[in-house]
């Protein structure tokens, strides 16, 4: 959030505008928007986005009470459409809408230099440091970039709805897994569990 209001303060323009003038256009990515905050609005064609109760319910822990994990298991409970929620909420930090196509383009971007200049870049790639000390082989994070095995990349999220975007510069793969689950009613985030699991495929 604050990066975006240093963005605007930068620019002298919304984030909106900000967006799309440095990025949304110079890429090419014509199915993406930076909605204004007052808007709710999902471009056509889209799908629903579906979750299990509720983010009050997951304040503390990602993952639903173990009764509600139950009911999501044998059906009696079935996941709310939040397609309407208005994202503005999360502003800077994730209410951009995209594609798929989309994703591809700009994971590409920012793990192959077309986003910074180069020693911008190569600070940037260097930095990912392990989220878990004691998981060295997990998940790297570094300055607003993860590292997923080689992909460099991202997740993004709101209720409803859950990606990963991630490119590997040095062999050109891309990957872009997209739900319209999230989370699952364990906690799990859907795309990063699927992401993980294509990794491992792609890499072995």
């Amino acid at each position: 959030m604050l990066l975006g209001l240093i963005a605007e303060a930068l620019d002298g323009k919304p984030l909106t505008a900000a967006f799309r003038d440095r990025l949304f256009t110079p890429l090419g990515l014509t199915g993406s928007v930076f909605p204004e905050p007052a808007s709710n609005a999902i471009p056509e064609p889209h799908p629903q986005g579906y979750m299990y109760g509720n983010n009050v319910l997951t304040l503390d822990h990602p993952a639903l009470p173990e009764d509600m994990q139950k009911s999501a298991a044998d059906g009696t409970l079935q996941p709310t459409d939040q397609t309407a929620m208005n994202p503005s909420w999360a502003w800077a930090a994730g209410s951009g809408i995209s594609t798929a196509e989309d994703l591809a383009t700009w994971a590409e971007a920012l793990g192959g230099g077309k986003v910074l200049d180069p020693a911008l870049q190569k600070q940037r790639l260097d930095s990912p440091q392990p989220v878990k000390a004691d998981d060295p082989g997990g998940a790297l994070y570094g300055l607003g970039i993860a590292k997923f095995g080689k992909l460099f990349g991202h997740t993004g999220e709101l209720p409803g709805f859950n990606s990963f975007a991630g490119h590997d510069p040095a062999a050109q793969v891309t990957l872009v897994v997209w739900t319209n689950l999230a989370p699952t009613p364990d906690g799990r985030d859907p795309a990063t569990t699927i992401a993980r699991t294509l990794i491992g495929k792609i890499y072995r």
